[in-house]
Parts: structure tokens; sequence; C-alpha cells
């Protein structure tokens, strides 16, 4: 089906083969597929409910996708510790409200890596400081640290 260029095809293989087995390379076909459909809360579903997949090799396919929802590669990168990967791409690709929403919504307890990577990033100063004001639980000492 792959040959051909069916998603749709594949999808529905993949639909009845995914709770059957625990092969990453059968998960990274479905998380493919369904995310070059668009259907993005099934991508971001396989992501919170199974680790069968391959996180960097997910990670890789979603940053390189550029996809127009990057909940599934912030949940994925939160859930694995890839928070400098994903405080990059969304700087480089300027989804400046996506990093707002992590640290508010998803993980306030990574803003030290977040903010110590957007310094890295030559990031405006003034965003960094509005940043940590919103901020509301940092935790302190890894904060300094970072800095």
């Amino acid at each position: 089906m792959e040959a051909f260029g069916t998603n749709e095809g594949l999808l529905f293989f993949l639909c009845n083969v995914l709770p059957l087995t625990d092969d990453p390379d059968i998960y990274f076909k479905y998380i493919e597929a369904c995310a070059r459909l668009g259907n993005f809360k099934e991508v971001e579903r396989v992501i919170k409910e199974t680790n069968f997949y391959n996180p960097e090799k997910v990670r890789d396919f979603l940053k390189e996708g550029k996809f127009s929802d990057p909940r599934p590669l912030i949940y994925l990168c939160d859930m694995h510790g890839y928070i400098e990967d994903l405080t990059r791409y969304l700087y480089t690709t300027k989804q400046l409200k996506c990093i707002e929403i992590y640290l508010f919504k998803v993980n306030s307890s990574a803003s030290p890596k977040v903010l110590g990577t957007l310094l890295d990033l030559d990031c405006d100063e003034i965003y960094v400081k509005q940043l940590l004001n919103s901020i509301r639980l940092c935790p302190i000492p890894e904060l300094v640290e970072e800095f």
C-alpha cells in the first residue's frame, strides 16, 4: 500500500494489526499514516498510551514533517525528555505561542531547560523575562544552574 501512496488503505490495514503487536516499525507506520492524513488526535493518543514506538524516529519524523499541529511532538518530547530539541524546533519555526502553551499548560517544571535553551538560541531577553515572570511554579535551583 505504501508503494501506491495510499495512506488511507495503510491506516485501515494497520488499525487492525496495531492491537496485536508491539513492533516499533508497525507503530511508526501507523503514526506516519495518521499524521499524513491530519489525524493528530490519534497520533497524540498513540504517543501517550503506548511505548512500542521508537521515540527518536517519531520525533524526527514529526519535526521534518512540519505539521500544522505540534501537540503530538510536544507530548512526545515531554514524555521522553527531549525538551531542548522541542524548544529549538518551536523557536526556529517561530511557534512561540506553542512554547508558552507547553510551559503554562503541559509542564511548567521544564521551564529551566526551556529558558536556558532560549538563551542559548539568542532569544530576545524581553521575551525570556516575560516567560519567567509568567511561570507560577519554577524550580529555582535548576533555573540558576541552567542560567
